[in-house]
C-alpha cells in the first residue's frame, strides 16, 4: 500500500518481494477499522468472506451467540489479498519484481540496497521485511535521519 500511495504521487517505485502473493497461516482477516480507512478491501470483485456475527467464548467457558458486526469482518486468503494489494501497486505504476533485498546500506548520503548481486541507490528506502528481518540490526536506530 504505501508503494501504491508514493507511486499514485508521482514517486518511481520498485517492489522487490521474493514470494509475490503467497499463502500464509496468520490468514487475511481485516477488522472493520482497516474497512473504514481503505474501503477498497471491501468493494472489490476480489474473492473474500464476509463474517457477519460471531461466537464469542471466553476462557471460563462464558459466551455470548450470535453477536452482530455492524462492519462487517473481511477474511481472505493471503494469496488473494496479496495479489489484490500488488495488483494496484501495479496499477498505480509501481515496477513489482520477484526478487530479494540481500543488503541494506544507511551509512551513505542516499540509502542503498542490494539485489541480485548490485547495489542500487535510491531517494527513499522503505523496509516492510517483517518480524524475522535479517537486513538491519536488531537495535538499529528508529530515527528519520537514518533513513533519509
Amino acid at each position: 500500500m504505501c508503494g501504491e500511495q508514493l507511486a499514485r504521487a508521482g514517486h518511481k517505485v520498485a517492489i522487490f518481494d521474493e514470494h509475490l502473493a503467497w499463502e500464509k497461516p496468520c490468514g487475511g482477516g481485516l477488522t472493520h477499522k482497516a474497512i473504514q480507512c481503505f474501503p477498497f478491501l471491501l468493494e472489490n470483485s476480489y474473492p473474500k468472506k464476509l463474517v457477519h456475527s460471531v461466537d464469542l467464548i471466553s476462557s471460563e467457558e462464558h459466551s455470548r451467540h450470535g453477536s452482530t458486526c455492524p462492519i462487517p469482518i473481511v477474511i481472505y486468503s493471503r494469496t488473494v489479498l496479496n495479489g489484490m494489494l500488488l495488483d494496484r501497486a501495479r496499477e498505480a505504476g509501481c515496477n513489482v519484481q520477484r526478487s530479494h533485498i540481500m543488503s541494506v546500506d544507511t551509512a551513505a548520503t542516499k540509502p542503498r540496497y542490494c539485489v541480485e548481486g548490485e547495489w542500487h541507490e535510491a531517494d527513499f528506502l522503505v523496509l516492510a521485511a517483517g518480524a524475522r528481518n535479517q537486513l538491519l540490526p536488531r537495535r538499529a536506530p528508529c530515527s528519520a535521519t537514518s533513513w533519509k
